[in-house]
């Protein structure tokens, strides 16, 4: 049974902050590829197009991470219906152009959002 919080409450979120949202991809890996030719692995990816904003995180949140995030980090808040896959440690999130490792993920208990702490 899905709880009562993953429907409506995540409609309502996601309408809430359709104004502030803009597109992002996600690069997923989906298998190695070995090349006896080079001798190397080459990995294969997918992408993903999803809808969500990027955040800093406050000093409080730093703080109370135990110096797990880095001044260089951001927290991108991605909404879970827009995203055809799971987002897992290791896959990278594109914004403008620019790599972000997902390094932390988790999920809001409505399960409307991914919130993933990402590094340079």
């Amino acid at each position: 049974m899905t709880s009562p919080l993953r429907g409506p409450i995540a409609r309502t979120i996601a309408g809430a902050l359709k104004g502030i949202l803009y597109d992002l991809t996600l690069r997923h890996l989906t298998g190695s590829v070995y090349d006896p030719m080079s001798g190397e692995t080459v990995n294969t990816y997918a992408n993903y197009v999803c809808r969500g904003f990027v955040d800093t995180y406050s000093a409080a949140e730093k703080s109370a991470s135990g110096n797990t995030i880095a001044v260089t980090d951001r927290k991108i808040v991605i909404l879970t219906k827009t995203l055809a896959a799971v987002p897992e440690l290791n896959d990278v999130i594109i914004v403008d152009g620019i790599d972000r490792n997902i390094v932390a993920i988790e999920s809001d208990p409505a399960g409307a959002t991914w919130i993933l702490q990402t590094a340079l």
